[in-house]
């Protein structure tokens, strides 16, 4: 019986002995890492090895696994990308390109789907990404309606939000 904290301060009590035996689907939002150090200072932690052991497991139990932002690193950590197409935040496409050659990034794609994986790119892309997917399980017309009723407008790439500049400046810190 413990509590854990999040990044952001919240508390959690954990239920020690639960186990979910099947999932529909599982969406993994974004973790809040925006360079290489703190990808690979979460990759050292025991913690993120456990996450990745349990996601190359139940990971292809899953009929619908999706991941938006840095948490698309998980993914392919896990394995679930190789040799599959995936998108992740633009400015850490070459990081993520560089530990997983295996995996087709389009960086500039805000969603993509491939064989029931899904990846979204930057941080609020996690809204594209539940937007697909209500289309996917209900309809585009229903996914329409939310998105009209959220005011967001079809955002189908990355790329007019890509600032050269920036990924210039952040090759220093992520390459």
């Amino acid at each position: 019986r413990k509590r854990i904290r999040t990044g952001l301060g919240a508390t959690f009590s954990v239920q020690p002995g639960v186990q979910i035996k099947r999932y529909d689907a599982l969406v993994i939002p974004g973790l809040g890492l925006s360079t290489a150090e703190e990808i690979d200072r979460f990759f050292a932690g025991r913690s993120s090895r456990a996450v990745v052991d349990w996601l190359e497991t139940v990971g292809r139990r899953c009929p619908l696994i999706g991941a938006s932002c840095s948490a698309v690193f998980l993914l392919a950590a896990a394995g679930l990308l190789v040799n599959r197409s995936a998108t992740t935040t633009w400015w850490l496409g070459s990081v993520f390109r560089d530990r997983y050659p295996d995996v087709e990034l389009d960086e500039t794609r805000m969603v993509v789907e491939t064989e029931g994986v899904l990846c979204a790119g930057a941080a609020l892309a996690q809204i594209d990404l539940m937007l697909h997917l209500i289309a996917r399980a209900a309809s585009p017309d229903l996914s329409r309606d939310v998105a009209r009723f959220l005011a967001i407008d079809e955002r189908p790439s990355q790329a007019r939000y890509m600032m050269l500049s920036a990924i210039a400046g952040l090759g220093k810190d992520v390459s």
